[in-house]
């Protein structure tokens, strides 16, 4: 597999702190540049202030769609997240039917785009629950704050009110991996346009000693290349996307 940009490049982006998070509720609610993040820290090892840790141990959520309906406008909830103001954010999570409470499982953060959802981009756009279902990763799917995320400089709402979107990923991977047996050795994020400034920004501010930051990007680099040129075909491009990924659930 070539690698695009390593880690290095990502970090010389930009680099700043994020504070983490506590006191986080969670219920059920209604409602191009990419890049990625693998590994440690507040996304792996380190979250729990265990640097040894190589998962967030046995869960009690199974294989399934977190609220039922993937295609559905409904999401988790989550308030209370420092920098965020009183907004309440959401986000849906798909965990594969392989998946196995005991056994550690790699994580994808997929970030839609400006003026996108959750939904539109990652399930109906890129088909990310089906890559999850046959590469063995969990999904996570945020909502940006008015579909927009603040990467920084760009974009939307989210930009102009200046949110902290990098404590509110560290915040709903908190929740997660209270539900969900994650491998924190294998965190990834990956995202399309304003989704995947965002990727950029948690690259530089939320690594923390992560060990690899381009498997990821490399792989969401060639589905945008496919299905931006000419002659787009979405099989084709799902089953680039599909053999490139297989990887993350090993």
């Amino acid at each position: 597999m070539s690698r695009l940009i390593p880690l290095s490049a990502l970090v010389a982006l930009g680099c700043g702190n994020s504070d983490t998070t506590d006191g986080i509720q969670e219920s059920t609610g209604g409602s191009s540049t990419v890049g990625s993040i693998a590994g440690a820290g507040a996304f792996g090892k380190g979250g729990s202030g265990d640097s040894t840790a190589s998962s967030s141990g046995p869960s009690d959520w199974v294989a399934g769609d977190y609220p039922p309906g993937i295609t559905e406008e409904n999401y988790l909830e989550i308030s209370d997240v420092p920098g965020q103001g009183d907004n309440v954010r959401q986000y849906k999570v798909h965990i594969p039917p392989s998946y196995n409470p005991k056994v550690p499982a790699p994580l994808v953060f997929c970030i839609h785009g400006l003026n996108q959802d959750a939904v539109m981009f990652c399930v109906t756009g890129a088909g990310m629950d089906t890559l999850s279902d046959q590469a063995g990763f969990v999904l996570v799917m945020p909502n940006g704050y008015q579909n927009s995320w603040n990467a920084g400089t760009c974009c939307g709402a989210a930009s102009a009110e200046r949110l902290d979107d990098v404590a509110l990923f560290r915040a709903i991977f908190e929740e997660v991996k209270k539900h969900v047996n994650v491998d924190l050795n294998r965190v990834y994020v990956t995202g399309l346009s304003n989704g995947g400034f965002m990727s950029y920004r948690l690259a530089c501010e939320a690594t923390d000693g992560f060990d690899d930051a381009t498997q990821a990007l490399d792989c969401t680099a060639q589905f945008i290349t496919c299905i931006t040129t000419d002659s787009f075909n979405p099989v084709k491009c799902a089953e680039q996307m599909t053999i490139c990924t297989q990887d993350l659930g090993r």
